[in-house]
C-alpha cells in the first residue's frame, strides 16, 4: 500500500521498525539522499528543520542541486521505513491517507 503524507514544515516523522532495521544493517539499497534523511528522522524534529539540515549539506557538496526532501519523504513512506507521527505522543497521525488506489 502506498501512502502520501501531508507534507508541511511542521510534519514529524519517525522510523518504523523496518526503518530502524535498515539503519542497523542496511539490507536495502537506498540512494544517498534517502539514507541521509532516514538517519535524521527521529520522531521529534519537524520536517522543515530536517530539510534545512539536508539542504545545507547538499548545497555545500552540490551547489546546483535542488531540494528533493518531499520526494525523499514520499519514497521512505512508500518503502515503509518512516511514518508520520504526533511528536508529543509518538502515535501515528491519521492525516496519512492512501495516495492512489489501483
Amino acid at each position: 500500500m502506498h501512502f502520501q503524507a501531508e507534507l508541511n514544515g511542521e510534519a514529524v516523522f519517525a522510523r518504523t521498525p523496518e526503518g530502524q532495521q535498515q539503519v542497523i544493517d542496511s539490507h536495502l539499497e537506498l540512494a544517498e539522499p534517502l539514507r541521509r534523511l532516514l538517519l535524521l528522522v527521529n520522531g521529534y524534529t519537524p520536517l522543515a528543520h530536517l530539510a534545512d539540515l539536508l539542504d545545507a549539506e547538499a548545497a555545500a557538496k552540490w551547489p546546483t542541486a535542488q531540494s528533493s526532501v518531499p520526494d525523499s519523504v514520499q519514497a521512505l513512506l512508500q518503502k515503509g521505513l518512516i511514518t508520520q507521527v504526533d511528536p508529543a505522543t509518538q502515535d501515528p497521525v491519521s492525516t496519512i491517507s492512501p495516495a492512489f488506489m489501483p
